[in-house]
């Protein structure tokens, strides 16, 4: 497995101190005086075989705001992860600077200076938030650096630079075991899914196979009444005298589908007058356990009865 440290030149001592295991390789690009927009172009060659990477750089972004170096920390993850979307990123933070004792590329005035690590402050705190957001690992290192630079109020000392490497390889220790949880999480979860599926499989392959021949189009699907409530039966008609009818017991009931019974009130037949008897057609449905037989009284105008003189009529 191979994890990978880049940045500007503050990592150039530290090649030999990162023997970790035999199986784990630790390689460290450093570039003198390289910025964070910069850096990108060197390491994107050589990302897609990396499984951990640290970002230590940001500190020739002089003069720069702290949204801009966020910024620039933003993008430039951002394209590492195009190339290699499984990488774990670590940041490192900015170490702030001291006097320098002698006239070099790197001195800054007492004001640049100041400014320089008041804007370095508020970016590693930014960048700290931003990096357990996400996700990504970060190493403060500012403190314990504190007084262990070079003449030239940059670099750090072999001792700082011992001691900055005890902090970066703590650092890769913690993110490899993080990325092997994760590595052992996404398989138990894989697994898992693989063990539900064969239950479902093994309980459920009848139905599936069935159900695929619907899927595929081999079988339709029944044809389904376009009124849920309508129940279609074979016709039966016959002939009844409407007496009949007008006898049947008070208390007959029409059962329904939703589950409710109506009683009709049947009105007294005067036998007298010989009620004449009328057209109907009944439809029985029968569906077990119970019998439901649904009447459907049919008037037609042209043969209704009328009632001349006190005589029912036909017309």
């Amino acid at each position: 497995m191979t994890r990978a440290l880049a940045g500007d030149s503050m990592l150039k001592y530290l090649a030999g101190s990162f023997t970790l295991s035999s199986r784990t390789h630790v390689e460290v690009r450093s570039f003198s005086v390289v910025r964070i927009e910069k850096l990108f172009s060197l390491i994107a060659h050589s990302l897609e075989d990396v499984h951990v990477v640290i970002l230590h750089v940001g500190t020739n972004n002089v003069g720069e705001e702290p949204l801009v170096l966020i910024a620039r920390f933003r993008s430039l993850i951002s394209r590492i992860l195009d190339v290699n979307p499984s990488i774990r990123v670590v940041v490192s933070a900015i170490l702030p600077r001291q006097a320098s004792l002698r006239k070099c590329q790197w001195a800054l005035s007492v004001r640049e200076l100041e400014a320089f690590n008041t804007d370095a402050g508020e970016t590693n705190a930014i960048l700290q938030a931003l990096c357990h957001k996400n996700g990504y690992g970060f190493v403060d290192g500012t403190c314990e650096l504190m007084g262990m630079l070079k003449a030239d109020g940059v670099h750090p000392t072999k001792h700082g630079s011992q001691l900055l490497a005890c902090l970066l390889r703590a650092a890769i220790k913690q993110a490899s075991k993080d990325l092997e949880a994760s590595h052992n999480g996404a398989l138990q979860q894989q697994h898992q899914k693989e063990k539900d599926h064969q239950k479902l499989q093994f309980q459920y392959s009848d139905q599936s196979k069935g159900l695929a021949q619907y899927w595929n189009n081999v079988t339709n699907f029944p044809a389904l009444s376009t009124d849920p409530m309508l129940v279609v039966a074979p016709a039966s008609p016959c002939k009844e005298m409407w007496s009949d009818v007008a006898r049947k017991s008070d208390s007959a009931t029409i059962q329904c589908h939703s589950a409710m019974s109506v009683t009709p009130k049947v009105a007294e037949t005067d036998t007298a007058h010989g009620y004449p008897s009328l057209p109907i057609t009944a439809v029985a449905c029968t569906r077990a356990p119970a019998v439901t037989v649904f009447v459907q009284v049919k008037r037609h105008p042209e043969h209704a009865p009328a009632l001349v003189g006190g005589v029912w009529m036909q017309h």
